[in-house]
């Protein structure tokens, strides 16, 4: 972990999830989860004309359908200049280096570069070794984006708690 960084700094880490369309070489970002410290946003992603590769298997992990991203989904457009409007020259964490691909796959449909960083809370610690890494609480069954990054989160704000107790 960082040591130039002083425990509230940590504990305001913006954490970030995303769900896709399956794990092949052709998939892409379909749903985005961010959680800070005093909010929490979520979109469902549109896809565009060119992203068709689709795996049922990833939709039964997530319950998200294509109609349902069709339907409901942001256009990436739209939702990068959201996020980088939101959180331009900010770090946005994540558990897997999977999600710096579904950024870089999303601002590629866009057109526009991110304004913002993604780091792997993995190179500060293993989350996975933490008892409630993708455990308890009320979204513990669900996987989805926004579930997701509450849990990475929860785990973390455990792990610097240990690391930095209060007194």
């Amino acid at each position: 972990m960082a040591t130039d960084e002083c425990p509230q700094r940590l504990s305001d880490r913006i954490f970030v999830d995303f769900e896709a369309s399956g794990i092949h070489p052709d998939s892409y970002p379909i749903e985005i989860g961010i959680v800070g410290p005093d909010f929490e946003f979520e979109a469902l992603i549109q896809p565009v004309r060119y992203w068709t590769h689709w795996s049922h298997d990833a939709q039964d992990m997530h319950g998200i359908s294509r109609d349902l991203i069709e339907s409901k989904g942001m256009a990436p457009s739209q939702l990068c200049q959201q996020l980088n409007d939101r959180f331009s020259g900010q770090v946005l964490w994540s558990d897997s280096h999977y999600d710096a691909l579904w950024v870089d796959i999303l601002f590629e449909a866009a057109g526009i570069q991110p304004e913002f960083e993604i780091k792997d809370i993995m190179a500060e610690v293993d989350v996975l070794k933490l008892p409630d890494y993708h455990g308890g609480g009320d979204d513990a069954l669900e996987h989805r984006a926004l579930s997701d990054a509450r849990n990475i989160r929860a785990c973390w704000l455990a792990y610097i708690s240990s690391v930095h107790p209060a007194g």
